[in-house]
């Protein structure tokens, strides 16, 4: 959905929403065949008009509804991690995301590809990494500046997820492994240097 829906209004109603639209999605998949958004639309009892203002293209509503079947919630993801210390929890959270993206590896590249294809104002994407994270900060009261926290968050974000494997397999030739350490490294050496001047 886009930036400037997302933020406006009221975002925890629009989240569940969009989890109704992907659940919808998933029961179709289920049942086999093809649909359309109006399809889902039906399904979950929401207008056309609210369809299409989260999702803009059926594929790329398919691609990531078949995706989140085996995605784990922000609270899930936490739960497992909660008592780590925050640096270990923050590598936690991303070894989840790129373990995840090896695994589901082309379907996030296909998912990844109907998304980009789109106009730059119906990218569609599901910020849990971000979301997870800013769980993690908020379950844990860091203190932090709101500058530090908000860059900790996004070039965490950055470091893990389908998009840093396709750049570090695709561009420097990694394997799944190597890809693995390389960002780990690279995450684990950006959190001491900005939890060392706290």
């Amino acid at each position: 959905m886009s930036k400037k829906y997302i933020q406006g209004g009221r975002t925890e109603q629009k989240l569940q929403t969009r989890h109704r639209i992907l659940q919808g999605a998933q029961s179709l998949l289920a049942k086999g065949g093809d649909f359309t958004l109006e399809d889902v639309a039906k399904e979950v009892d929401i207008s056309r008009a609210t369809i299409y203002r989260y999702f803009s293209n059926i594929d790329v509503l398919a691609a990531e509804a078949g995706l989140d079947f085996n995605t784990k919630s922000s609270e899930e993801i936490y739960q497992k991690i909660q008592d780590l210390e925050l640096t270990e929890a923050i590598l936690a959270i991303q070894k989840y995301y790129n373990d995840l993206a090896k695994e589901q590896e082309a379907g996030f590249r296909k998912f990844l590809s109907a998304t980009l294809a789109l106009p730059e104002n119906q990218k569609t994407r599901g910020g849990r990494r971000v979301n997870t994270l800013n769980l993690l900060f908020e379950e844990r009261g860091v203190k932090i500046s709101k500058k530090d926290r908000e860059n900790i968050i996004n070039i965490a974000t950055v470091l893990m997820g389908i998009e840093p494997l396709i750049s570090s397999k695709d561009v420097c030739g990694l394997n799944n492994e190597k890809s693995g350490e390389l960002l780990k490294w690279g995450l684990d050496h950006i959190l001491k240097s900005v939890f060392k001047k706290e």
